[in-house]
């Protein structure tokens, strides 16, 4: 797997983050990482956001990124395909050891 990192500094963050379209993309603020996959995004680490002009600006980053992974899950629910739970190819968690 490739991994592609995108930085929040850029103001094409959220255009170039498509939530849930694959397995590679990688955004890191702060200590914070978004992780996209397919049937889920994994948000790991911490980030402190500061009530200072930047902070806001790294706020609107992150709120702006959130929003597109609730807009995607809206319309798949809109459309009927938003399912109850993910199936075990998706789901996140242990992977069973294919050497065993």
């Amino acid at each position: 797997m490739t991994i592609k990192k995108i930085s929040p500094q850029s103001p094409a963050t959220s255009s170039r983050f498509a939530p849930f379209a694959n397995e590679s993309d990688v955004i890191t603020m702060g200590e914070l990482t978004i992780e996209n996959h397919e049937g889920y995004i994994a948000l790991v680490g911490q980030w402190n956001i500061e009530r200072t002009k930047p902070g806001l600006k790294a706020a609107r980053a992150l709120l702006d990124t959130m929003q597109r992974a609730v807009d995607v899950m809206n319309e798949d629910a809109a459309a009927g395909r938003l399912p109850d739970e993910l199936p075990p190819a998706l789901a996140t968690g242990s992977t069973e050891n294919p050497f065993n």
